[in-house]
């Protein structure tokens, strides 16, 4: 249930639209580089979930354990099978011989009759009473086509989340390469300025030298961050199964929006892991299969019953007329009923209890352990998200602060009442602080999307991205 309350969700989302644009591939297919020009976070959400793999898998896994399922409910129902053939048979006669007139024996050989023949019948079993061994068989694929589920909803949670958080990473990179394009052109002015007061005799030629050193060194952190940008792109590119020659231009999302989160309190935020995560639950329905496997060996110690039917009929050249045998002289019926009764077995059903209560103990702390991880992630996560939101109020007042004083120095340097050096450190610290707002505004709405991925509730955050 949990699978496809995300896949209706996802279409409530209007992702399911996008879907029908980027169907998913098989294992063999090429790459189709059909990207649009300006991709947006729809776009690369749907061509995410369509051309992922791991997804494909998944709902291979998920068609698995149907077939499963399917088999252990048809165990309920009674067994046929009809078997129908020609056949034909030579049997040897006695020994055959004459005398003549002088006496002599002669031998003539034997005499052999061939003898065609048909016959067909048709046998049905049902099983009455196996202690409950089809029941135990039937809860346990059942469990383990839910728990397949629930693992495909946690695929498909994580690549959404995988392609939103990669999305955000390519504007973040690209929000400091305009940071750092706006700081070089300001340099550039800067360097004006510098020449023309040099030109004048109020300033040194260290001064122009120092400049033309700093715009060197903000070329090349220009330089760094469009590196940075390619990097993360090709990220993207790769989790959307793009070939790193398509030409994409992310397109922009609100770095204003408020993303919900579901809540900040320790306590009741590893509950809610706990809870809603769906590889938890994933988990929690392969303990039941695990149950269930242990009732289905404990039915080996007790007795079964069954009931057969056989019904046929057959044919023989050599004893009459075809319909008269198959339909009057030679049809057969049968009725059965079967009771086995388990008394020596070497063994093996104690050894499949013991096997199953083992692999039920392993599941048991399985799911523990996803517990545990489940409320350390939501708990780490609500800790980023408190961090990344102050840091960003922080950086918020510093590029205040420090483009205020940025302007101060420069009306010294004017001026001639403020140091070269002065204006150097005002300038670093206000190119610094735009660049903290920068990656942290974009950190703030990546950490909100993880935190609702932590706790098994993504799809609001993601809305409130597009």
């Amino acid at each position: 249930m949990l699978a496809f309350s995300l896949r209706l969700r996802i279409a409530a989302l209007g992702l399911a639209l996008g879907l029908a644009a980027a169907p998913a591939l098989a294992q063999d297919a090429p790459v189709v580089d059909a990207a649009p020009t300006v991709l947006t976070l729809d776009e690369a959400l749907a061509l995410a979930l369509g051309r992922n793999i791991d997804l494909a898998q998944a709902q291979n896994s998920v068609g698995f354990a149907e077939v499963n399922v399917a088999q252990d409910r048809a165990a309920f129902g009674p067994t046929l099978s009809v078997t129908a053939g020609p056949s034909l048979t030579y049997a040897r006669g006695g020994a055959s011989s004459f005398v003549d007139s002088t006496g002599t024996v002669f031998d003539t050989g034997t005499d052999g009759d061939l003898t065609a023949g048909l016959s067909a019948s048709a046998s049905s079993s049902l099983t009455l009473f196996d202690a409950g061994l089809r029941r135990a068989n039937l809860d346990q694929s059942q469990s383990q086509l839910a728990a397949t589920q629930a693992s495909l909803s946690r695929a498909e949670e994580q690549t959404l989340y995988l392609a939103a958080t990669q999305y955000l990473y390519v504007l973040q990179d690209a929000a400091v390469v305009r940071v750092n394009e706006e700081a070089l052109a300001a340099q550039e002015e800067q360097l004006e300025l510098i020449e023309a007061l040099y030109d004048a005799g109020n300033r040194s030629l260290a001064d122009v030298l120092q400049q033309r050193a700093t715009i060197a060194q903000s070329r090349q952190s220009l330089v760094t961050a469009q590196q940075s940008v390619a990097t993360s792109l090709l990220d993207l590119k790769q989790t959307l199964r793009l070939a790193p020659a398509t030409e994409v231009v992310v397109a922009p999302v609100d770095t204003t929006a408020v993303l919900p989160v579901p809540t900040l309190d320790p306590t009741a935020l590893v509950a809610l892991a706990v809870e809603r995560r769906s590889d938890v639950e994933a988990q929690r329905l392969q303990t039941d299969a695990a149950e269930s496997a242990i009732r289905a060996a404990q039915s080996g110690r007790y007795p079964s019953v069954s009931v057969g039917l056989t019904a046929g009929s057959s044919y023989a050249s050599s004893n009459g007329g075809f319909a008269t045998q198959l339909f009057d002289t030679r049809p057969s019926a049968g009725l059965s009923l079967g009771l086995t009764i388990p008394i020596l077995d070497r063994r093996q059903t104690q050894s499949a209890v013991e096997r199953a209560q083992i692999s039920l103990n392993d599941q048991r702390l399985t799911l523990e352990a996803a517990e545990q991880q489940a409320g350390f992630e939501a708990e780490q996560t609500a800790l980023n998200v408190r961090s990344t939101e102050a840091r960003l109020d922080a950086a918020e007042a510093q590029v205040a602060a420090a483009t205020e004083a940025l302007d101060a120095a420069r009306e010294r340097y004017r001026v001639g009442a403020g140091t070269f050096a002065e204006l150097a450190d005002a300038q670093s610290l206000a190119v610094d602080a735009q660049g903290q707002v920068a990656q942290a505004r974009y950190q703030a709405l990546i950490d909100r999307v993880a935190l609702g991925y932590a706790v098994g509730d993504l799809l609001p955050a993601l809305d409130a991205l597009r």
